[in-house]
């Protein structure tokens, strides 16, 4: 039987919207999303949150380690503080990005704690810091279980701390010698001893 008019039309419409498409370049969506970005702040940090992890994950593993220390570098920047009291500012995106990118960046433990305590990022800079403890990304480096131990005691996260410091023992050794002078709270002395 003769194919079908109505079927080869489609086709056609469809080999044509396809050659067309033959013809993009990533440029060509760039730019439109660049606009939107500079548009809207909260678009801008959904784009960043969605698309660095995606292109972290394609990049090697000498490329991701070459990346992370300028990305430390962009972090440590006083130029920040200009939007520190904006919701969302670029200290929020950024760090989230890191922290749903598969492997992590290693990102020092304090500059994950000053960054949270600093541009209100407790929620991004808590888990981040946390995945680094159960994962054991940061193996035998105690500033990482310090950094989250100083922002549960800064949230009066009591019972986060107390099982923190339940849960590994480079934190027993050195809990008990450093911030318990500094807490002040029976309740927590109570609950360890």
């Amino acid at each position: 039987p003769p194919p079908d008019p109505e079927v080869e039309k489609l086709c056609a419409t469809h080999a044509a919207f396809l050659k067309d498409m033959a013809r993009l370049q990533v440029a060509d969506l760039m730019k439109p999303l660049r606009e939107v970005a500079h548009k809207d702040a909260s678009m801008a940090y959904h784009l960043w949150v969605l698309v660095f992890p995606i292109v972290w994950a394609t990049l090697q593993k000498e490329e991701q380690e070459a990346l992370a220390k300028p990305m430390i570098h962009l972090l440590s920047k006083d130029y920040h503080q200009k939007q520190q009291w904006q919701r969302p500012n670029v200290v929020q995106a950024l760090l989230e990005g890191i922290s749903l990118s598969q492997p992590q960046p290693k990102i020092p433990a304090e500059l994950i704690r000053f960054l949270g305590k600093t541009y209100s990022a407790w929620h991004i800079a808590i888990p981040l810091l946390e995945s680094h403890v159960l994962s054991r990304l940061f193996l035998k480096d105690s500033r990482c279980f310090h950094a989250l131990a100083d922002l549960y005691r800064h949230l009066a996260e009591e019972d986060m701390l107390v099982g923190l410091w339940r849960a590994d023992e480079h934190i027993q050794k050195w809990l008990p010698q450093n911030l318990y002078p500094k807490m002040q709270n029976e309740r927590i002395l109570r609950h360890v001893a």
